[in-house]
């Protein structure tokens, strides 16, 4: 037990940096980027999802319109991750090594995922202590029906990754790679027989994939939500900004629908400026980079989209964007102001410790973060403006604004 009698919550979360670092869990970005020179990629660089434009047709209008560094998470034929490789976007694609579907099921469906891994099954899928199989994410069928996926057990995993990924990289030149669900679903057990598995001994097999990914393979390598155990290993992280229980109900799905009317449960908590706290960022920031979930980002309910900027900065990690083409010719100036309001004091602080969190007004809504090499962050949440005495000067910050110094 630890027992604080002062510091607050920054206070806890410094121990549990110190905790991190005697542990073994510790690894900063200026040490992953010595191994995976990519990763400078990674610094103030948006997170975008399209699948209807040609990878180097949208980076070229993104760049052209100001939105210089890119995360391009949607994949591309082997031509298109090379030109965007010129172009210094960050070339990424998504990947499972979890969900697989029993081939039986193909004809039932209207489509097959090509990540699942049909060798899988039915031999090294996770079993219950009843036998069962172990049940992961359902699709419809072309009947209406709901189809169940299995989950391949844990220590498998990196001798697939280790099949698939050095075959597609000598195609496919990627710098970077999103390992799905491999940080959001809990340690399992298997109780096959023929390859049981502990929890503790699911937790190390998703560590070699990750360790696999990164370590062996040098790409840049992102997960979906997080887990501290995992920060030695990766980069990034997919849904760490989006608290799990306050998402969008249809986030995991119907991720390109962009909604008018916000639930009003992810309005006072996802986005509530009076409940949440940087606690990962007050660890980890200078190790992982946080991204919202990539059915809960910037552009997703259009009301929200300034707030979340506003949390962007003063989190220090970038913004996602998802969009057809369609939606960014419509919208391209405000993807700009988002990418401009944000990335470019990122990419300065990317790297740094955060140090401090604290709200400047007792209705918190205007707070402040402190990083390791002088920046300053201050954002409004407040409907009217504030006076902020800085360190040389007084600032009105608008209501909704920001403020930055060094």
């Amino acid at each position: 037990y630890c027992f604080f009698g002062a510091g607050g919550y920054v206070g806890m979360a410094k121990r549990y940096r110190q905790y991190a670092q005697e542990k073994g869990i510790f690894k900063t970005l200026r040490e992953k980027e010595k191994e995976v020179p990519a990763t400078a990629r990674l610094a103030g660089a948006v997170n975008v999802w399209n699948w209807d434009t040609a990878p180097s047709k949208m980076a070229e209008e993104m760049q052209a319109a100001g939105i210089e560094h890119i995360l391009w998470s949607s994949g591309g034929n082997a031509q298109e991750i090379r030109k965007i490789n010129e172009m210094g976007v960050l070339s990424s694609r998504y990947d499972i090594y979890q969900d697989i579907m029993d081939p039986a099921n193909r004809e039932y469906l209207e489509g097959w995922h090509p990540d699942w891994i049909d060798a899988a099954w039915p031999n090294e899928i996770i079993l219950e202590k009843d036998g069962s199989w172990r049940h992961g994410w359902d699709v419809k069928g072309k009947d209406g029906q709901r189809y169940d996926c299995g989950m391949i057990c844990d220590r498998f995993a990196p001798k697939y990754a280790a099949q698939k990924i050095p075959a597609e990289l000598a195609v496919k030149p990627y710098l970077a790679r999103f390992i799905d669900t491999t940080t959001a679903s809990p340690w399992q057990e298997c109780w096959n027989p023929d390859h049981p598995m502990t929890r503790t001994d699911s937790r190390e097999w998703k560590m070699k994939l990750l360790d696999y990914v990164s370590g062996d393979m040098k790409l840049v390598t992102g997960c979906e939500n997080g887990h501290d155990a995992s920060v030695p290993y990766l980069h990034y992280f997919e849904g760490m900004m989006s608290l799990v229980y306050y998402r969008f109900q249809d986030a995991g799905r119907n991720q390109l629908r962009v909604w008018e009317e916000v639930p009003e449960n992810l309005s006072k908590f996802q986005v509530g400026h009076n409940y949440r706290l940087p606690l990962w960022e007050l660890v980890f920031h200078d190790c992982t980079v946080s991204y919202w979930f990539w059915g809960d980002y910037n552009n997703k309910f259009p009301a929200l989209w300034d707030k979340r900027d506003l949390f962007n900065l003063l989190y220090g990690v970038p913004p996602m964007f998802m969009f057809t083409h369609d939606q960014w010719l419509a919208n391209k100036e405000r993807f700009v102001q988002s990418y401009q309001n944000t990335c470019p004091v990122i990419r300065e602080i990317a790297y740094e410790e955060m140090l401090d969190h604290r709200f400047l007004t007792s209705d918190r809504n205007v707070q402040q973060t402190r990083f390791a090499n002088g920046y300053t962050v201050v954002v409004n949440f407040g409907p009217t403006s504030y006076v902020y005495q800085g360190q040389k000067t007084k600032t009105t910050i608008p209501a909704m604004g920001f403020h930055v110094e060094k």
